[in-house]
C-alpha cells in the first residue's frame, strides 16, 4: 500500500488509516501479505510499526529522474548504503523494494550495487521498476528515463541478471564497507573503470562487460552467460549471450544481435527517433574454459543450433544469423534435444544460429523421414 502524503507528526490517525487500508485489502479475502511504503515520508515508520500492516517497502533512484539526457561519472558511491531503512523502528519488520532503477544510464555496474545494499539493509524481495518492450525499445518510447531490455541494451540487461543472483546470494543484514572496497562482495565485483559486473561461482559465471574474472572451477560450471569476452568465452559482438549445460557434452546456447547506440535514449522519445539499432552480424566466437577441454587438452567447443548446443570438436564456430529459425529447430530434433521454441524462445525470430551438423546424425535424419532402420 501507499499513500502519497503522510502526516507522521499525527501518529494515532497515522495508525488508524493504515489500519483502515489493511482492513479494506482484507476485506476482499486476500490472506498475502501487506506491506506499507515507508519510502515516501521515512518519518511514518513507528506508525507503521504499531499498525496492522505486516511489512514496509520502499523504492530507490539514486541518480535522480528525467535528467533529459544520459548521466556520466562514477555513481557507485551514491549507492553504498541506505541507512534509513536501517531505522530502528523498522528493525522487526519484513522489507522488501517495490521499485528501482538507476535512471538516464546504461551501465553494468549500478544494478549489481545496489542489489548488495538492498541485501544489506535487511531487503527480501525487489521489484525494477520498468522493462522495455521489445518492439519499442529501439526507440526508448516507454518511461523516458528508463531504458532496459534484453535485446537493445546488453550491458545493463546482463548487469540485471546478476543483481538478481546477489538478491539470492548473499546474506541479509551484512555490510561491505564503503566504496572502493565493497567492489567486490561475495562471488561478486563491479568494476567502474572497465564498466563491468561479475558473478564468478562455482555453478555459475556471469559478466556484463569484458573482464578477466575467473570462475574458481571451471570444470563445474552449469551456467555462462555474459556481454563482451572473459577468460572463459571469446567473443567481438555485441551482444548478450547464454551457454546452460543441458547434459555432460552439451550446451545450449543463445546469442542475441549487436546491439548498436546511434543516439542518446534519454532525450525525449520520438517514434521517428532510434535511439540503437539491433543488427544481425556473424561473428567468430571461441571457448578456451576447462570443462571445454577434451583428451590431450585440445579445446573443445559447446556451441548452438538456434539455442541448443552439440559438442563440436572444431577451433572456431562462426555464428551466422538469418531471418528463419525453423530449419535451425529441426536441426535440433536431428539430436533428440528439443527446439528452442518449446523452452527458450528468441524475443524475436530473426535471430537463427546454424552449426555444423555431424554426418552420421544427418545420415540417421533422413533415415528416420524415410522410416529407414540405420545400420
Amino acid at each position: 500500500m501507499n499513500e502519497p502524503w503522510h502526516h507522521p507528526e499525527d501518529l494515532e490517525g497515522s495508525v488508524r488509516y493504515i489500519n483502515t487500508l489493511t482492513d479494506a485489502v482484507r476485506s476482499t479475502g486476500c490472506a498475502k501479505l501487506v506491506f506499507y511504503n515507508v519510502s515516501q515520508d521515512f518519518r511514518i515508520g513507528e506508525a507503521i510499526r504499531r499498525s496492522k500492516a505486516q511489512g514496509v517497502t520502499f523504492g530507490w533512484y539514486p541518480t535522480g529522474l528525467n535528467a533529459g539526457h544520459e548521466l556520466e561519472g562514477n555513481h557507485l558511491r551514491a549507492v553504498d548504503t541506505f541507512p534509513d531503512m536501517l531505522r530502528p523502528e523498522l528493525g522487526r519488520l519484513p522489507r522488501i523494494v517495490y521499485e528501482f532503477d538507476s535512471p538516464d544510464l546504461r551501465t553494468g555496474t549500478m544494478y549489481p550495487a545496489m542489489a548488495r545494499t538492498f541485501r544489506a539493509v535487511g531487503a527480501q524481495f525487489a521489484a525494477m521498476f520498468a522493462y522495455d518492450m521489445l518492439k519499442t525499445a529501439s526507440r526508448n518510447l516507454g518511461w523516458q528515463t528508463h531504458y532496459l531490455n534484453l535485446v537493445y541494451t546488453p550491458r545493463k540487461a546482463m548487469s540485471a541478471v546478476i543483481a538478481a543472483e546477489v538478491m539470492h546470494r548473499l546474506p541479509r543484514l551484512r555490510s561491505y564497507g564503503r566504496y572502493p572496497e565493497n567492489t567486490h562482495f561475495g562471488d561478486f565485483r563491479v568494476s567502474y573503470d572497465g564498466d563491468w559486473s561479475a558473478l564468478t561461482a562455482f555453478d555459475a559465471f556471469l559478466y556484463a562487460g569484458s573482464t578477466r574474472a575467473t570462475p574458481p572451477d571451471p570444470a563445474a560450471l552449469r551456467r555462462i552467460a555474459g556481454y563482451g569476452s572473459s577468460s572463459i568465452v571469446t567473443y567481438d559482438g555485441e551482444g548478450i549471450y547464454f551457454l546452460d549445460k543441458v547434459r555432460p557434452g552439451v550446451w545450449r546456447l543463445e546469442v542475441y544481435p549487436d546491439a548498436v547506440p546511434v543516439g542518446d535514449p534519454f532525450e525525449p522519445p520520438s517514434a521517428d527517433k532510434i535511439v540503437t539499432r539491433a543488427i544481425s552480424r556473424a561473428w567468430a566466437m571461441t571457448g578456451t574454459a576447462g570443462h571445454q577441454r577434451g583428451s590431450g587438452g585440445r579445446a573443445v567447443r559447446a556451441w548452438a543450433v538456434h539455442g541448443y548446443a552439440r559438442r563440436l570438436r572444431v577451433e572456431r564456430l562462426r555464428i551466422r544469423r538469418q531471418h528463419h529459425a525453423a530449419r535451425a529447430d529441426r536441426q535440433c530434433r536431428f539430436h533428440g534435444i528439443p527446439s528452442a521454441s518449446r523452452r527458450h524462445p528468441s524475443p524475436f525470430s530473426a535471430v537463427t544460429h546454424r552449426a555444423r551438423i555431424p554426418r552420421r546424425a544427418r545420415r540417421r535424419a533422413r533415415c528416420s523421414r524415410r522410416g529407414i532402420h540405420p545400420s
